[in-house]
């Protein structure tokens, strides 16, 4: 028989070997993108923010993207004011951009053999009509209901669009809420509500995300692992099985929170001025965007203020 001290250091390389050959959770890629003042004044500025680990990808030769075309086309604004700071990149849209600055915005970034978008949203604030969230995650065959709430006096015809510009107008969705039965992976997009021959801009944007799996089931096509119990709303990865958490959330499971003001995956990144009150945070799907923990509203303004996220 060894000696205790010998048992101990069996044990410790036992474990040490245990540990090396456990596989590490790699798949979710650290990116969230920022919106501040998600909805505008008329002669305001607004920014976007990118917080990542890796390289950023650009697009369209600029580091922000523009999904679709929501009535200005897919090309960044020039009237814009950029900026970096560590672990990100900012931009500030100008007032003189106009309706450029009202769409879908987005981050892509390539760390590794990985990548990863983020996806956001501006809105003018005198918009007549706005969503109740600014993403919907819905796992495959899930019945679905988008949702706007009126916000002016404006009367007539509504409309519901997929995919911008040149997208497809959803015949006879003519109100607030859109429906969709069983939804499928063709029905995930941009979707925008407007009242006909709104020449304003001032739609209603939001995104539908939808997995390519049942309900707590991920690997398609055949989708047969169950996803693990993901923890402050964070929603089951249906192609890793990972948990993508919600922004100010870490961890296997989304089991713990960051501290105050930090988001990211290992909770590195610190929001502009170390408070994310009022800013729309966004990760990559099929998460999608919410506020800051503590906070509420499509506004983000609702909520605990204190300093804490508890």
């Amino acid at each position: 028989m060894g000696t205790a001290r010998e048992t101990r250091v069996r044990w410790l390389c036992a474990v040490l070997v245990l540990v090396c050959l456990t596989p590490s959770i790699t798949g979710v890629v650290d990116v969230t993108i920022v919106s501040k003042y998600q909805f505008f004044a008329e002669s305001a500025d607004t920014w976007l923010y990118c917080y990542y680990t890796g390289s950023l990808v650009n697009q369209n030769g600029y580091r922000f993207g523009v999904e679709v075309d929501t009535g200005s086309g897919t090309a960044f604004t020039p009237q814009r004011a950029s900026g970096a700071f560590i672990r990100g990149t900012s931009s500030r849209i100008l007032d003189t951009a106009g309706d450029f600055r009202v769409g879908a915005f987005s981050c892509q970034i390539r760390d590794g053999n990985q990548t990863g978008k983020a996806i956001t949203f501006k809105m003018k604030s005198q918009a007549d009509v706005w969503p109740v969230a600014f993403t919907v995650t819905a796992s495959l065959g899930d019945p679905v209901t988008l949702q706007m709430v009126q916000k002016s006096n404006r009367t007539g015809t509504l409309e519901w669009r997929k995919g911008g510009v040149g997208g497809t107008v959803l015949t006879g969705q003519n109100g607030l809420n859109l429906t969709i039965t069983s939804v499928q992976s063709s029905d995930e997009g941009i979707y925008e509500c407007y009242y006909q021959e709104d020449t304003d801009r001032k739609q209603g944007i939001m995104r539908l995300i939808v997995r390519d799996c049942a309900e707590n089931k991920w690997g398609p096509p055949s989708c047969t692992d169950d996803c693990p119990v993901c923890y402050n709303g964070g929603v089951c990865d249906d192609n890793t099985g990972e948990c993508v958490c919600p922004p100010g959330f870490h961890g296997h499971n989304c089991e713990s929170a960051c501290s105050y003001g930090m988001i990211g995956t290992s909770c590195t990144k610190a929001c502009a001025s170390g408070d994310c009150t009022g800013q729309l945070l966004c990760v990559t799907d099929p998460y999608g965007c919410s506020c800051p923990p503590g906070l509420m509203g499509i506004e983000c303004n609702t909520g605990k203020t204190n300093g804490t996220y508890y």
